[in-house]
């Protein structure tokens, strides 16, 4: 049994806090949806590593036709752009044993598989939709002035595709068996990072503590801290990725964007994700920054409209709506209204027509020209 802990206040009072289960597991979850920070507070290793609540129970698939989605329940992301799965369960709970292991490593297997950058963006949204905050506000305060946001996208998704994640076990006791599971899987999991924590709280009439205790490697037995190590794109690396990957029609299509940009006068900021690249055509215009669109060497193409609500020329939904409407008149495209505040994405092939791609050029034209008009 986990003995009391005492605090002592100015007055050389001491008060007794004694040990408390949690009424129910819900509760725990809240706590560390609400202070994710408390999970590495004892693990010198990360306890400076910022953590994002993307979504409370976040659903994960089997395949992308499946229906039926299984529920994480905590996801976030570092500030160094590694996702962290958890899920929570009390030590009463007889799924705490064994169970737990194997419904962790389902969801993080169909994430590493299925979820998509758009997905993750999504996610977050939703979470901000319920906080009443603006996500690119909110993401903007997390990281700080000097960090680009869609650099934290692009580095999260790359990580999660390399299943380069930490997966944490959050109770209020941890049960031997799974520290034994814990310390077996830690050098079985690399580049995932497998850890478990205890969080006992401690109560008095007027006082509740927590005390977390991590459980698992080390950085030295995982290699994994901070930032991961950046690549910077051009264009010639960019476009001998998408070669290896995609077919003749999309290489072609990506060119044909570059040049239009490149005629345009835009700049291209090239992506710098570990594994995916990626370009960006910016409109410097009013000492502001403005894009419509994003490549990628996976031989797709998104749109910005995450960003559009934050250019003038595109603050009303009906403004954005219009822009919607222009865009799904071109054959082949399809997005739904929903999307006016995501990323949506297409295939690069869906321009491969010439007819087509002249009036995917005339939608950005008008992009530019509306923007250019404030």
């Amino acid at each position: 049994m986990t003995s009391p802990i005492f605090l002592l206040k100015k007055d050389d009072e001491i008060r007794q806090l004694d040990p408390k289960m949690y009424e129910k597991e819900e509760v725990l979850h809240s706590l560390l949806a609400t202070h994710p920070n408390l999970l590495f507070s004892d693990y010198p290793d990360l306890n400076d590593i910022g953590l994002l609540l993307i979504k409370n129970e976040a659903p994960t698939y089997e395949s992308e036709e499946a229906v039926r989605p299984s529920w994480l329940d905590i996801l976030l992301i570092g500030n160094d752009c590694i996702p962290v799965f958890i899920e929570v369960k009390l030590s009463t709970n007889p799924e705490i044993r064994r169970t737990i292991v194997g419904q962790v490593m389902e969801y993080a297997g169909n994430a590493v598989a299925n979820w998509k950058l758009e997905d993750l963006q999504e996610m977050f949204r939703q979470t901000c939709a319920i906080q009443k905050r603006d996500a690119t506000e909110a993401l903007a305060e997390f990281l700080g002035p000097d960090k680009n946001l869609d650099e934290f996208w692009d580095t999260a998704y790359t990580n999660l595709r390399a299943g380069k994640i930490r997966i944490v076990f959050a109770s209020d006791a941890i049960p031997p068996s799974l520290k034994n599971i814990v310390r077996f899987l830690r050098n079985q999991m690399k580049p995932a990072v497998i850890l478990a924590v205890d969080i006992p709280q401690f109560i008095s009439e007027e006082h509740q503590v927590v005390v977390p205790k991590v459980f698992g490697q080390t950085i030295q037995q995982t290699g994994i801290k901070g930032t991961v190590q950046k690549r910077k794109w051009n264009e010639a690396d960019f476009m001998a990725a998408l070669q290896n990957t995609t077919s003749e029609d999309e290489v072609r299509v990506a060119k044909q964007i570059l040049t239009w940009a490149q005629d345009r006068k835009l700049r291209i900021w090239w992506g710098e994700g570990t594994q995916e690249g990626s370009f960006y055509p910016l409109l410097d215009f009013k000492q502001g920054q403005y894009q419509v669109i994003a490549v990628r060497t996976s031989g797709r193409s998104d749109f910005e409209f995450g960003r559009l609500k934050g250019y003038t020329a595109f603050a009303s939904d009906e403004q954005r709506l219009k822009f919607l409407e222009m865009i799904n008149a071109i054959p082949g495209m399809n997005i739904p209204e929903k999307k006016i505040a995501g990323y949506p994405s297409f295939t690069l092939s869906t321009l491969k027509d010439p007819q087509v791609f002249d009036q995917f050029v005339r939608v950005l034209d008008y992009f530019l020209a509306q923007i250019r008009g404030t």
